[in-house]
């Protein structure tokens, strides 16, 4: 199991399976090999939604940026 955070406060954003990770990492753009975090606005989303993301990541993005205009997510995985 994966959890997302917010970079900012660290709070937890949800969790999210091995196949919604590999979306993010093939989707959006890393700075290196070892990056974990991605910058999420709603371009984002909407390229998520175009490539074919399953609705409940989609929703948890939504969900996490609330009234911002973008947010910062990392991931970590974590013992189920």
């Amino acid at each position: 199991m994966i959890k997302l955070y917010d970079r900012v406060d660290g709070t937890v954003v949800g969790r999210i399976n091995d196949r919604q990770l590999r979306m993010l990492q093939d989707q959006l753009d890393e700075t290196s090999a070892g990056d974990v975090d991605y910058c999420v606005d709603e371009t984002t989303i909407d390229f998520l939604k175009s490539a074919g993301a399953d609705r409940s990541l989609i929703v948890l993005l939504e969900q996490a940026m609330k009234d911002r205009a973008a947010i910062e997510i990392a991931w970590e995985e974590v013992q189920a």
